[in-house]
């Protein structure tokens, strides 16, 4: 999921934000909002998201010195701007900044966030794929594909036991398993036939019903449940 950060003075407005679209249908998650610069700034220096968006005026720090301080910080992530009417000299001054849209608030419509997500979707995937990949992320996944490795190896049971213990081993999961099949039966009438069986008649049915299973299943005693 990709982070985003929603800074704007207006309570009702960032209400909004968060709720005018299903964020994580779309790959997003709300990591946090703030109703100014400042705080914003604390919190995407925590988060680091991949998309701020902001209001242009608000108090104690507005957009522009928020855009101001993630450059000077070396921040990354995208910016779309929030602005009115009467804020295009404040727009122009984040374009400058290398912001990568605006929205007036009387367009911020869930089409226009969907639009300005699907354009930048792909870039922030892109982005992704080519940062650099820790020794610490390359240990993960490299646990994680002999896991899959182990149990792709498990279910296929074409793997002598020895075999199976040194995989798990090596994959960091527990070397004391046993193997089991689990087999659903459903007696078509059943409760019906029941009520008419004596407690003989349920003893022998149940004896046959066992040998049957042993039948199938091998020699071992099955566990019977319901």
């Amino acid at each position: 999921m990709y982070k985003v950060i929603i800074a704007d003075d207006d309570f009702l407005v960032r209400t909004y934000l968060k709720q005018m679209i299903d964020w994580e249908a779309h790959g997003f998650t709300i990591a946090g909002d703030a109703k100014n610069g400042k705080e914003a700034l604390r919190l995407i220096e925590q988060e680091r998201p991949v998309l701020v968006i902001t209001d242009i005026c608000m108090p104690v720090l507005d957009g522009i010195g928020l855009i101001h301080e993630m450059r000077d910080r070396g921040l990354p992530g995208h910016i779309l701007v929030l602005s009115g009417h009467d804020d295009f000299s404040y727009v122009h001054e984040a374009m400058k900044l290398g912001i990568d849209d605006y929205l007036l608030k009387d367009d911020l419509t869930p089409e226009n966030i969907l639009s300005f997500l699907q354009e930048h979707l792909q870039s922030v995937a892109e982005e992704q794929e080519n940062l650099p990949v820790s020794s610490e992320e390359l240990a993960r996944l490299g646990k994680e594909k002999l896991r899959e490795d182990f149990f792709t190896s498990f279910q296929k049971s074409d793997m002598a036991e020895e075999e199976l213990l040194h995989m798990a081993k090596r994959a960091g999961l527990p070397e004391t398993f046993r193997f089991a099949a689990a087999c659903r039966i459903s007696l078509r009438g059943w409760q019906l036939r029941r009520q008419q069986f004596s407690p003989d008649d349920l003893a022998s049915f149940q004896q046959a019903f066992i040998e049957m299973c042993q039948t199938f299943f091998g020699h071992q005693q099955p566990e019977l449940l319901g």
